[in-house]
Parts: structure tokens; sequence; C-alpha cells
């Protein structure tokens, strides 16, 4: 893969935006022949996962751990644009989590990921990384997020309306929903805060979206056990859920005996933790 001229890291304003905001874009950190690669790749694992069917919905496709699965994916794990921001932002010691691709149909309903159930769950930091092989805009799929939802006590004033079943939360429509929609084009990267609210309106049948979840350091008893949960309930238990294809692993065979460093020491802590 060709890489272009980047920063690797991210100024202070980008870091303080990050904590404030709960979110930040790169815009065209991935070059359009970079994007050509990741696309191709992206879209083969998806095929194989069908089967070789076309995606027509009406249910979204989902695979987790695409990126283990295709050498031209497995590089963005640690690549430096991915990386050396994710350092700055866990510190410099961090758990790579999984990846995962969807393929959408339609709108997404706001939430925040991975819901925490205690505030020591809720202080663990997780940032996922997202990626979208097409351009999108405002009415057509992009990401959207309440800016700040990420911190208490706004993120909770939100839920009661969010998850009562509410069609028009707050009593007006997604859109119009005081929200900042992050239209992106192919290149451009969104890196933020799980506990962020998003949501997206439209993208019509395969709108394409691919991720990567990165964790803090687990620093207490309380972490660690979220990030199990985390890793039995919403990957290893989704992903049989989820993929046409039934694995008998998350990652494939090439992440596990990867020798790039930076890989083998995410491989190395996962297995500490008996996240396997």
């Amino acid at each position: 893969m060709t890489t272009v001229e980047q920063s690797t890291e991210l100024t202070s304003e980008q870091v303080t935006h990050f904590e404030t905001f709960g979110y930040v874009v790169l815009r065209g950190l991935f070059s359009p022949e970079e994007m050509t690669e990741i696309s191709q790749a992206y879209d083969d694992v998806m095929e194989e996962d069908r089967g070789g069917k076309p995606f027509t919905g009406p249910k979204r496709q989902q695979v987790l751990g695409i990126c283990s699965m295709r050498p031209q994916l497995m590089q963005l794990i640690d690549d430096d644009r991915i990386y050396n921001p994710i350092k700055q932002l866990l510190g410099p010691s961090f758990i790579y989590l999984v990846s995962d691709a969807t393929l959408f149909v339609g709108s997404k309903s706001w939430h925040p990921d991975g819901v925490p159930r205690s505030q020591a769950e809720f202080d663990y930091m997780r940032i996922k990384v997202a990626f979208y092989p097409d351009p999108l805009r405002s009415l057509t799929g992009c990401l959207r997020v309440i800016p700040g939802s990420h911190k208490r006590p706004f993120h909770d004033s939100i839920m009661p309306q969010m998850t009562d079943g509410k069609a028009n939360p707050f009593g007006v429509s997604m859109e119009g929903l005081p929200a900042v929609p992050l239209e992106t084009d192919p290149g451009d990267v969104i890196f933020f805060d799980q506990n962020t609210w998003h949501a997206s309106v439209g993208g019509g049948t395969g709108r394409r979206q691919m991720s990567l979840n990165y964790f803090a350091e687990p620093t207490t008893d309380d972490h660690s056990e979220y990030l199990k949960w985390i890793w039995e309930e919403g990957v290893v238990n989704h992903m049989k859920v989820s993929s046409g294809t039934q694995r008998d692993q998350i990652h494939g065979d090439a992440f596990l005996n990867s020798e790039r460093p930076r890989i083998r020491e995410m491989i190395e802590r996962k297995v500490e933790l008996g996240l396997r």
C-alpha cells in the first residue's frame, strides 16, 4: 500500500477538540489509491461472508474481525496515522479489541456504543476509528454526533428520550436533533469516544462502514471486567448471530501469527487478559 505524506500525530488543538466534544475528524488521512485497495479488500470479505450472493438487505450485514482477514486491512491496525493518535488519546499502553465492517440499510438510530453499567465503566475510555469507503453527506448516511455527549451529566440527560421507543426524541425528527453531521469523503477518518451519542440519517441499502476499536489499558478490576464483558457479549456472541459464514475465531491466523511488533504486543496483551 502506497502511503501519503501526512502528519501521524494530532495537534494540541485536535486533542482538545476530542476531549471537549468527543470526536475529531482527520481529513484526507488515506490517499485515493489506498482507499481503492481498502475498498476492494472490504468488498471481497463481505462478498465472501455472503457466499457470493449480492447484498439486498433488508437486514444489515456485519463482519467482525475484518482487518485480520486481509493484509491490506490488517496493516491499518498499527498504521502510524491511526496508532499514534490512539496512543496520544489513550496513553502509551492500550488494547486493540476488534475491527468490524457493516453494510447498513437506511438510518441508524441514536445510541452510544457498549453502554457502561457503572460510573467506573463509564470512565473507562474506548475509542472507535471509523472509515467510510464512499462519500457521505448529511442525509445520505454520514455519522452524526451530539458534541459533548460523551460526558456526564449531559450523556445521561439524553438517555430517557432515546431509549423509551419514541420515534421523534425530544419532539423532533432525527435530522432535527441538535447534532453535527460529519460529512466525509473516502480517506477521511473519524475518531470518537464510544460514549458519544451518534446516529445516521438515510444512506439507502448497502452503505459501507469499517471501524477499529481501541480500549485504554485497564487500571482497575472494574475496567478489566467490563472489557471482558464487551468481548464476550459484544464481540464473540455477536459474531455468532451476525456473520453469514460462521468462524471459530474472531481474528484470522495471519493476525494471530503476525510478526509486526505492534500487533504482536496487542496479541500478547489480549491473551494475558483472557480475550481469545
